[in-house]
């Protein structure tokens, strides 16, 4: 009889939180909401950089974890999110160090993939960028900035 009250209790006390789980889960906006804001703006209360999905497709890319910092940080210079041929496109680049140290991550709008252009002449050379790519390889291209629209 004990063991029964202690599990309807569990199930009283975890069922709100299974309740929420699915409400949360309805809230996250589409990336392709945040066309024409910063990357640091909210949209339904998420800010894009912490979108579930944008995280997701830059993991994917499997940039490593330096460059998935400062590709995921809000604490950088960035210009509103983009968006062309069916790509949404957000750039950005450490302050007061924009010409060298750039990145963009450009969205397949109808897929949700991604790939991640990074640009840091240390790594890179100073005339490329290297891309993480929704495939999760890697090349190094010819260009030393990353995609803004």
């Amino acid at each position: 009889m004990r063991s029964m009250l202690v599990l309807a209790a569990a199930a009283v006390a975890l069922s709100p939180a299974v309740a929420v789980a699915p409400a949360l889960a309805k809230t996250v906006p589409p990336l392709s909401a945040y066309v024409g804001k910063y990357p640091y703006d909210k949209v339904q209360g998420v800010v894009f950089l912490k979108n579930p999905a944008l995280i997701a497709a830059v993991k994917k890319a499997a940039p490593p974890k330096s460059v998935a910092k400062w590709v995921l940080s809000v604490d950088t210079t960035q210009v509103p999110i983009a968006e062309k041929d069916g790509k949404i496109i957000a750039h950005a680049c450490e302050p007061h160090n924009c010409g060298d140290h750039q990145w963009a991550i450009v969205i397949d709008a109808s897929s949700g993939s991604a790939d991640v252009c990074y640009h840091n002449p240390p790594d890179t050379g100073e005339a490329k960028s290297r891309w993480y790519l929704s495939t999760g390889k890697n090349e190094l291209r010819d260009g030393a900035e990353c995609p803004s629209e």
